[in-house]
């Protein structure tokens, strides 16, 4: 298998990608669960391999047993499937955060998202943040570019964070015109 395989190549309208993994950026689920609300049953449109993404002592299949005989094994994965809205369609990128070759996958994105005419790339995420469960929790904007934050709905001055598969996307994208 190529890194990426792709299933579907369009046309689609107005693609934007959609990036939410299972992982560091992923508090509460907030990104699974956006994503799955999502793409429940969407097409698979591109799935990346998964022997070059992870270790599968860290990410480790899950296998089926059914009256002691083993019926089947799930392997971890990272997929794009289509969900089509009003006026666009959207490219969502979901699965385990890749333990490997974060910088392979983010190039081949971008080669893929280039060839759909992708020009947008959201990333969702939930940061694990010390909030008290009787407050509101606080949402947080990042953008690639200063005119795309909205005012009072940013982290002020400098924040350093340990990175995300997502954000290795996110970066990729931003400095490939998307």
């Amino acid at each position: 298998m190529d890194f990426v395989e792709v299933i579907d190549s369009g046309p689609f309208r107005r693609p934007v990608t959609v990036v939410a993994l299972d992982g560091w950026v992923n508090a509460g689920s907030a990104a699974t669960i956006a994503a799955e609300a999502l793409v429940h049953d969407a097409p698979i449109i591109a799935r990346f391999d998964s022997d070059r993404l992870y270790d599968y002592r860290m990410s480790r299949p899950v296998v089926d047993f059914v009256d002691g005989v083993m019926q089947q094994v799930e392997w971890p994965e990272l997929t794009v499937r289509l969900h089509p809205t009003g006026e666009l369609d959207l490219l969502v990128v979901t699965g385990i955060e890749p333990n490997w070759s974060w910088l392979q996958l983010s190039g081949e994105l971008v080669k893929i998202s280039k060839a759909w005419g992708v020009t947008q790339h959201l990333s969702i995420g939930g940061v694990p943040w010390a909030a008290p469960h009787t407050r509101p929790i606080s949402v947080m904007t990042t953008a690639s570019s200063p005119e795309r934050v909205p005012a009072n709905d940013h982290p002020a001055g400098l924040l350093r964070v340990p990175g995300a598969a997502v954000s290795a996307l996110e970066w990729k994208a931003a400095r490939s015109g998307i």
